[in-house]
């Protein structure tokens, strides 16, 4: 808990005072440098994985990047049935089979959307981005994008 209140309140004053990159660099830097594999990289409950977590939320819900290219498409999927492939769980009348097509289906409509809105991706996470990719090849040159997929996952 005082790691999450820590990483908020400094997240909070870099971003007041402008110095947010400079800090993060220093953080992915660091933690690069202190990993012991590329399978362990941010994966932890470290202070720098909370400021980075912290961080990009904090920009996510200032952009509203989210909710605004997800929000229609979680209404309609809310609103709807046919999604469980549990058998056990199978309400009566649907089909498995078919509440497979309709999960996959939803996926590769939530994935359309976020591909599609790659340039309204908010600029400073793009930065954070370029920054953990660079840091990261520069240790672990074949695991840059899933370090950065990791974080946008986030």
């Amino acid at each position: 808990m005082e790691r999450k209140i820590f990483a908020t309140a400094v997240t909070h004053v870099s971003q007041c005072g402008r110095f947010s990159k400079g800090l993060l660099e220093m953080i992915v830097q660091y933690e690069v440098e202190q990993s012991d594999g590329e399978t362990t990289l941010f994966r932890g409950n470290t202070l720098s994985t909370s400021l980075l977590t912290h961080y990009s939320l904090l920009v996510s819900k200032s952009s509203q990047y989210l909710y605004r290219i997800l929000n229609a498409l979680i209404f309609a999927v809310c609103n709807t049935s046919g999604w469980e492939i549990d058998p056990a769980q199978l309400p009566p009348g649907e089909k498995i089979e078919e509440n497979q097509k309709n999960l996959t289906a939803a996926v590769e409509m939530f994935l359309s959307k976020l591909l599609g809105s790659v340039s309204s991706f908010p600029l400073p996470l793009q930065e954070l981005c370029v920054v953990l990719a660079e840091a990261t090849s520069a240790k672990y040159p074949e695991h840059a994008l899933i370090a950065v997929g990791g974080l946008v996952l986030l």
